[in-house]
Order: structure tokens, then sequence, then C-alpha cells
């Protein structure tokens, strides 16, 4: 009884600490900047990204918005929502993170900026 005890216990803990298989891996976090790098004034700037949103509301030129402690998706293609404050016409923006996300995962990339270059350009980088 006594060993069948032991093999069960040593069975359970091997099998907590033993292998990753079905643990998924936890998104990290980052610092997330969303930069109207455009001439445009932009209002309702928000990045969506399987079904979440990081919102940086009013953005004039050269201006920025910093979001603290995000959660970083392991999505590829999201998208930058925004609508041109003078001309009231709304634009949206397809991204890859392909190359952001390998660093974020790796640990090398903890601040992250989504930069709006213009009306049909945006890229996400890390610093």
């Amino acid at each position: 009884m006594r060993n069948t005890l032991i093999v069960v216990i040593l069975l359970a803990v091997s099998g907590l600490t033993g292998g990753c298989n079905g643990i998924k891996p936890q998104n990290r976090t980052v610092t997330a900047t969303i930069a109207n790098a455009s001439t445009h004034e932009l209002n309702g700037v928000r990045f969506e990204c399987s079904g979440r949103y990081l919102r940086a509301g009013i953005l004039s030129p050269n201006i920025d918005a910093t979001i603290f402690d995000v959660s970083w998706p392991t999505a590829t293609d999201v998208k930058v929502t925004f609508i041109d404050r003078q001309t009231r016409r709304p634009y949206s923006i397809s991204i890859s993170l392909v190359s952001v996300n390998e660093q974020v995962q790796a640990g090398k990339c903890h601040h992250v900026t989504i930069r709006i270059l213009d009306y049909n350009k945006a890229e996400a980088v890390c610093e």
C-alpha cells in the first residue's frame, strides 16, 4: 500500500512539473503607445484586436497616447481605426504584428508603438 501511494504521488508531481503540454503561453504585458505621425487631426482613434480595443481618443498631429500594462495579443493582423476630425470620414488600416509579437513573446520588447503615418498607412514597432 505504501509503495502504491509513493508511486501515485510521484506520478502526480511529475505530471505537474514534468511538461508543458496543454498549457497555453501567457500573453506578456507591454506599454503601448498609439502615435499620430500624420498631418491630420484624428478622432476616435483605437487599436482593434480580437474584439478588444485600446482607445486613444483625439490625437492631433505629433501627439500620442500611452497605455500601461497592456496584455499584448497574439493575433497577427489587427486594425487601427479613426475618423478625420475635419472631414468626419472614417478610416481603417490593417497592420501585421508578426515581427512585433515574436519580439514581445521572446521578452525582447516591452514597449510597442502603433504609429499612424497617413490615412492608409500605419506601422507597429518595438522600442
